[in-house]
């Protein structure tokens, strides 16, 4: 007999068989065995205790709308100017202006709306013979609007683009999807200090006409936790097919209609995931 450390007594000859049961134990990862059990590959699929779980939008705040209770999602006039089509230096133009509007469960002090803008022409058609042309690249611009104390951005924000008519369209749609994320914003000053903006709106970047902007580096704007970051869209469809002798015109275009396209928390909502660092989110 011989007394282990905790003071009992095992034979001697059982000491062959309980040093194999511990061995055979580890090999197979028992509870507590000397070598823990091999875990899965981390991956998105695999669940972790305590890991945050998806957010209830429906208790999250109505965030902004291109309109408000009265008017949702609907175009607005720019004093004597009304939304319109319009054939200007050989080109086809169209100019829609609207107002965003935030819910009354939204504050209104230092409030500011972020817009992520991208517009662009699809299923383009050439004149006469009906060719497809592939769609043109997206004009993305990434822009900032304050909210006065009414709920509706100071600014209005006025949307347009055009066709060329030597290009030789007959038929398309241009596709336009923006999605509002309520906030607050500073910017870098020159002595890199961070201050609330001196204008109602603020570009910080955009992909076309030679850039421009304050840049992801010069903007820092931190979205409430509380409200709903909400994706809106329109569509101008054209088609003068199968009459292959006209080219593109506006003449029967129709006003389109404001579409609520999603509806997600913002990256900073309780119990969501914590956002990914990058040099526009601090």
């Amino acid at each position: 007999m011989r007394r282990d450390t905790r003071g009992v007594w095992i034979p001697v000859r059982a000491f062959p068989a309980c040093l194999a049961a511990v061995l055979l134990a580890a090999c197979h990862g028992a509870p507590g065995a000397l070598w823990p059990k091999p875990q899965p590959e981390s991956s998105d699929t695999v669940e972790t205790e305590g890991a945050p779980r998806p957010v209830d939008v429906t208790t999250l705040g109505a965030g902004a709308a291109p309109g408000n209770a009265k008017s949702p999602g609907g175009f607005v006039p720019r004093g004597s100017m009304r939304n319109f089509y319009a054939g200007a230096r050989n080109r086809l133009w169209y100019y829609m202006n609207c107002y965003y509007w935030v819910a009354d469960t939204a504050p209104r002090e230092d409030l500011w709306i972020k817009a992520d803008v991208s517009e662009q022409f699809r299923e383009l058609r050439r004149w006469p013979d009906g060719d497809a042309v592939p769609d043109s690249e997206p004009k993305v611009t990434v822009e900032y609007w304050e909210v006065g104390k009414n709920g509706r951005t100071i600014r209005l924000d006025n949307h347009k683009d055009y066709l060329r008519l030597k290009d030789q369209y007959s038929a398309g749609k241009i596709v336009v999807e923006v999605t509002l994320t309520l906030g607050r914003l500073h910017l870098k000053d020159k002595r890199d200090r961070w201050v609330e903006p001196d204008e109602a709106y603020v570009l910080e970047s955009r992909n076309y006409r030679g850039g421009g902007g304050v840049g992801a580096d010069g903007a820092r704007f931190v979205p409430l936790a509380t409200e709903a970051v909400t994706t809106w869209s329109y569509e101008i469809p054209w088609d003068t097919h199968p009459q292959r002798l006209t080219r593109s015109n506006w003449k029967r275009t129709k006003l389109p209609t404001w579409k609520l396209a999603n509806r997600e928390a913002p990256p900073n909502a309780p119990g969501a995931a914590p956002p990914v660092v990058t040099p526009r989110a601090e």
